[in-house]
């Protein structure tokens, strides 16, 4: 569809004016572009900030991507994934089982890492946590004293980890 002007009415040729001007054009480009740059200046901080006002989602990115570090093999970077996660579930209730998670993820990657008195020590920490939670998950607890008692066996303590297998 044309656009009429009162040039194209007439039939003459129309003048660099309106929007076909040059100055103009580029004045709309500008004005586009920091309307963008305010946008990102502006909007991006309040994305940061929401970000860490869902700490919940946040120790599940932490949690997920410890996984899958320490599923390939990347022992550092799973180790800092799952140090950060546990600071952040510290802040949550006591009785929260992410609590709970964060320590049995720490225990494996310390048992990964070779080092089992600490994967002991957090093994038990998070037996500890789901033994005196309300609402007792025995899912979890099971699964909590099989990695206990793998961390066991690994570290050469078969007859205690015997007992937990039975």
């Amino acid at each position: 569809m044309k656009h009429f002007t009162p040039e194209l009415r007439l039939g003459k040729r129309p003048s660099a004016g309106g929007l076909f001007r040059p100055g103009f054009f580029c004045l709309s480009l500008f004005c586009l572009s920091l309307f963008c740059l305010s946008l990102f200046l502006f909007a991006a901080p309040h994305a940061v900030f929401a970000a860490e006002e869902k700490p919940s989602q946040n120790w599940h990115r932490l949690t997920e991507q410890g996984r899958k570090l320490l599923y390939q093999g990347d022992l550092p970077g799973a180790g800092q994934e799952f140090e950060s996660a546990l600071k952040l579930a510290d802040t949550f209730d006591q009785d929260d089982s992410r609590k709970a998670v964060s320590l049995s993820n720490m225990s494996l990657y310390c048992k990964a890492k070779g080092d089992y008195e600490k994967a002991e020590g957090f093994s038990r920490q998070a037996l500890k946590l789901l033994n005196r939670r309300p609402a007792k998950d025995s899912y979890m607890f099971a699964v909590e004293l099989s990695n206990l008692a793998g961390i066991l066996t690994e570290a050469g303590k078969y007859d205690e980890a015997i007992t937990l297998y039975e």
